[in-house]
This record gives C-alpha cells, sequence and structure tokens, in this order.
C-alpha cells in the first residue's frame, strides 16, 4: 500500500561499549552480551526505482509493504557487531532442485567517505565516485561476501574475509537474524575516525521472488558510538525533514515530473521510461534528491536492460563510456524546490503487521 505519509526519519542507532575482552569477531545471535544493546526500529522499503526483466517478480515487488526491522549494536576497539532481526513467516532457502526457489538474505552498507553528510552515496550499491562498502548474507550460505561498489553491478573491490564475519540464523518463531561483525579499521573505512557513521540495510524475501534489485532498504541510517565522542552533524542531516507544502509540492510534481516518473503506484506513467519513485521518500536523502532534479548528470542510476526494454532508455552513453541522463535539468525557484522535496521525501509505504 503506497501512501502519501510522515514517517520519521530512522532513529541513531546507539552502539553500546563493550570490554575488549570481549571477543566480538566471533559473536552469536543469542549471546548473552547482547542484553546489553538497545533494539532500534528501521523501516526497510520496496526498492522500486529498479526493477529486471521478470513481469511477475516485479508486480510483487511493487505491491509489497514495507517491513520494520530491529537493529542492535555493540563495539570495542577491534570490532563492531550489528544485528539486524526482521519477521517473516515464510522462510525460504534456494535449492539445486528448484530454480524458482530464492534465498532470503540481509545485506548492510556503509559509506568508504562520510565526512560530508550532503553527498552521501546513492543507497543502492553506491554511485560513480561515492563507493559503499557491502556486505551481503544469505540462507543457503553460499553466496556470504563482502566488496566495495560504484553502483550496482559495478564492483570496485572486495574485502577480505579476515576482516569481517557473517550469519543468519531462524529463530524458531518466525523472524530471521543476521549479525555482521567487522573490524573497526580495514583497508577501506576506518570507523574509528568519528563518533557517528551512517550504514543501511537490505532484506530479501526469497518467496516474493526477491534477488537482486528486488529488495527492501532502509535509508541511510545514523549509528553513534556510545562513550565517543565526536561531530554528530551527520545525526541532524539525517533527521531533518525539508519545510513546505505537500499539496503544492504535488502540483508540481504532476506538472514537471509525472510524464516520465511514476510518482504513486496509481499512476498511469508509462513504466519503464524513468525511475519509478513511488518509494524514494523512504530511502533517499533529501539532498540526493535536490541533486537529481538540479543536475540529472550527477548520479545516474543503472536502468533496464537495453534488450529488454529497447524504448525505453533512462540515460545515453557516449564513445567513452560515460553517461548521460536523458532527464533535463529543472530549474525551480526555492519556493517550489522545497515544497517539491516535501513532497517527494513523502512517498513511501507504510509497514504492515504480521508478515
Amino acid at each position: 500500500m503506497l501512501a502519501l505519509v510522515i514517517l520519521s526519519a530512522n532513529p541513531t542507532i546507539p552502539a553500546y561499549r563493550v570490554s575488549d575482552d570481549v571477543n566480538l569477531s566471533n559473536i552469536k545471535y543469542d549471546d548473552d552480551v547482547w542484553r546489553y544493546a538497545k533494539d532500534i526500529k528501521v523501516t526497510l522499503y520496496p526498492q522500486t526505482t529498479l526493477l529486471m526483466n521478470d513481469k511477475r517478480a516485479n508486480r510483487l515487488q511493487l505491491n509489497s509493504s514495507a517491513k520494520i526491522a530491529r537493529v542492535s549494536s555493540l563495539y570495542n576497539s577491534s570490532h563492531i557487531s550489528i544485528k539486524l532481526k526482521w519477521r517473516d513467516v515464510n522462510r525460504s532457502i534456494s535449492t539445486l532442485e528448484n530454480s524458482d526457489r530464492y534465498d532470503d538474505a540481509f545485506a548492510i552498507e556503509i559509506p568508504v567517505d562520510y565526512a560530508n553528510p550532503k553527498k552521501l552515496p546513492y543507497i543502492g550499491m553506491g554511485s560513480k565516485g561515492r563507493a559503499v562498502e557491502v556486505y551481503y548474507s544469505s540462507t543457503s550460505h553460499t553466496r556470504d561476501r563482502a566488496f566495495v561498489a560504484e553502483g550496482f553491478r559495478e564492483s570496485i573491490g572486495t574485502i577480505d574475509s579476515s576482516e569481517f564475519n557473517m550469519s543468519i540464523s531462524y529463530d524458531g518463531n518466525i523472524s530471521w537474524r543476521g549479525v555482521l561483525t567487522r573490524a573497526m579499521r580495514d583497508d577501506y573505512v576506518d570507523l574509528n575516525k568519528s563518533s557517528v557513521f551512517p550504514l543501511s540495510f537490505a532484506i530479501w524475501r526469497g518467496d516474493r521472488l526477491g534477488r537482486a534489485e528486488l529488495k527492501l532498504i532502509s535509508g541511510w541510517t545514523p549509528l553513534k558510538l556510545q562513550k565517543k565522542r565526536g561531530d554528530e552533524t551527520l545525526i541532524s542531516e539525517l533527521s531533518y525533514t525539508p519545510k513546505g507544502s505537500i499539496k503544492i509540492g504535488r502540483e508540481i510534481a504532476q506538472d514537471k515530473c509525472s510524464s516520465c516518473h511514476i510518482l504513486e503506484n496509481n499512476s498511469t506513467t508509462i513504466r519503464y521510461i524513468a525511475p519509478n519513485l513511488s518509494n524514494i521518500g523512504g530511502y533517499a536523502t533529501k539532498e540526493y534528491i535536490r541533486e537529481s532534479i538540479s543536475d540529472p548528470d550527477e548520479v545516474i542510476v543503472d536502468g533496464y536492460s537495453p534488450k529488454a526494454y529497447p524504448k525505453f532508455l533512462w540515460y545515453n552513453v557516449d564513445e567513452n563510456g560515460t553517461r548521460h541522463s536523458n532527464m533535463p535539468s529543472v530549474v525551480l525557484d526555492k519556493d517550489s524546490t522545497k515544497h517539491l522535496l516535501r513532497y517527494l521525501m513523502s512517498l513511501k509505504s507504510k509497514p504492515t503487521k504480521g508478515k
């Protein structure tokens, strides 16, 4: 169900400081030390800007609701552990015998550079020049991996297996629990350099044919290392809600955006001609949206396969391999920009109980 809703940004996740005597590198989801960590609710939204050449899977994705997960964290001077728990009554594990069965899975992303909160990477595996670390674990445990990416299918490096540990398990009470432990410092990101850093979460539902792009994702969510001082500008940036009128913003969007973009799932706009924005407010930052409006070439998300949708290309590629958006820049005055941002940030599906 899609609605124009004002849901507050994901709250800050407090990482509880434990003794260096605690061996976090081998921590399990049910270890007693987790009782010190506070569970925080984080909302994940169906990723609708990218779909696949699979009509049934796309339909299931577009009709999905948001999901609430619970996140907690522990850290010491050498490691940080992050636990993600989400409800899923239809446990799914892929098998060699059934090619239509897909894994339930989860992933955690951390930007390589988050010094400037206004220039965070695109939430879906980063963007050109704005890399992210991606940690991925699936229920069949055949594809657990960690890598660095600058966009979907744009891996630029791998993270050594000695630097992290992941696990995923079913608790017998219709919920999955995933744990990531990584070194506080690796070859790409030093988490000791600040008291706050952003991370995002993704889950895949195998029973709904979820894989690759077809996932639920959160927006960038701040994690605060307790008992550590530092600049907390990131928290205020990610929790800020643009001021403006949703009603006026919707009118502007209908005039400027709706001929190409699906804004709400009841839209009559032709699918695939441009990114579907029906959940954009759930996982994009306001600065990413602002940048996409004024300078569409700055961050171009991979579009659909030209072979599958030859008439609907989001961008062109020049002789040097550089992508150029087919979207013209939109010139708006300050107030109109404010209203449009407010409306687009309100586009997100509601979480539902149960499944």
